[in-house]
């Protein structure tokens, strides 16, 4: 029971602390793109980085899955959304991407979370410009997503 407590405690601390993680970057953090918190429906589409073909989002803005989320279970809720604003709503995908691959989910804030391959997809606050992929493995755990919907490491 101490070893499941002590495990479960330490998932915790992994995840608030890839959450409020800045990359090592202690500048502002920028305020979210407009899809995060934008009330229409918004698109996808593939673009390149300087880490190769990423999934943007409105603006052109990389777009991220977590880990820990594992397939259609948003766990970056409270404190965590301050960084990693989720993206709200999707109607379309561009070229390079399968529209079959294009879903959503309820978040527990109770809004919709546009998903991609099943991963809940997120922005980075720490990102100001299109194509800007600076949240590309923080706390080894946030990552943007190639074409398919897997994780580009």
């Amino acid at each position: 029971m101490k070893r499941f407590a002590l495990a479960s405690a330490t998932l915790m601390l992994l995840a608030t602390t890839a959450c409020s993680d800045d990359g090592g970057d202690a500048s502002p953090i920028a305020s979210p793109p407009s899809a995060a918190v934008a009330t229409g429906p918004a698109s996808i589409s593939l673009a390149s980085s300087s880490i190769g073909d990423v999934v943007v989002g409105q603006g052109g803005m990389s777009v991220y899955l977590f880990v820990p989320d594992g397939a259609k279970t948003p766990t970056c809720v409270d404190s965590c959304l301050d960084r990693w604003p989720i993206v709200a709503e999707v109607a379309e995908v561009g070229a390079g991407l399968d529209a079959s691959l294009l879903g959503h989910v309820t978040h527990p804030n109770g809004t919709e979370q546009a998903t991609y391959n099943g991963w809940p997809l997120y922005y980075f606050g720490g990102d100001t410009a299109a194509g800007d992929t600076n949240g590309q493995g923080v706390g080894d755990v946030w990552f943007t997503l190639d074409a398919a919907g897997a994780a580009n490491s």
